[in-house]
């Protein structure tokens, strides 16, 4: 594995993520899991029941999401995961069993009020799931996503 990208919320990582892209496999934790590309698979569906209900997706529902994720890739990010200490050392353990090792994480440190200046501004499409920022992103119509013409939403709006 080249690298786990860890950042805290709604730091720009995506820019990071654009700049490697060509010629790695990216894994965005919670978009994957939140149905960017497990969707209609048996734990996609598990982990959208909990979602659901507003409980977190367990760990081993999660790890299983990852792993199919990465299932032939040598050369990948995972980007926001792991997060916890037992998310870390099961990650080990499947890529010990791949033959395959972390050789780096980036961490990306911002401050604390950049950081709620991002989540506070922050709107996502209601359909297609585009991402803006009301300061330094945001749509041509206020309310309005410039790629579908759905409405937006802040993250907690859903």
């Amino acid at each position: 594995m080249d690298a786990d990208l860890q950042h805290p919320p709604e730091v720009a990582a995506e820019m990071v993520e654009k700049a490697l892209k060509e010629d790695l496999h990216i894994v965005i934790a919670s978009r994957y899991v939140e149905g960017g590309g497990c969707e209609g698979t048996e734990l996609g569906m598990k982990a959208k029941s909990y979602m659901e209900k507003g409980e977190l997706v367990p760990d081993s529902i999660i790890l299983g999401i990852i792993e199919e994720a990465i299932n032939n890739e040598k050369d990948f990010i995972l980007d926001g995961f792991p997060r916890n200490i037992n998310q870390a050392r099961a990650l080990d353990e499947m890529l010990a069993k791949k033959g395959l090792d972390v050789n780096y994480v980036i961490f990306l440190d911002v401050p604390e009020e950049e950081i709620i200046k991002r989540i506070a501004y922050r709107r996502v499409c209601v359909k297609c799931g585009a991402v803006y920022n009301l300061i330094f992103n945001p749509p041509k119509t206020d309310g309005i996503c410039d790629i579908c013409g759905s409405k937006t939403h802040s993250k907690g709006g859903r």
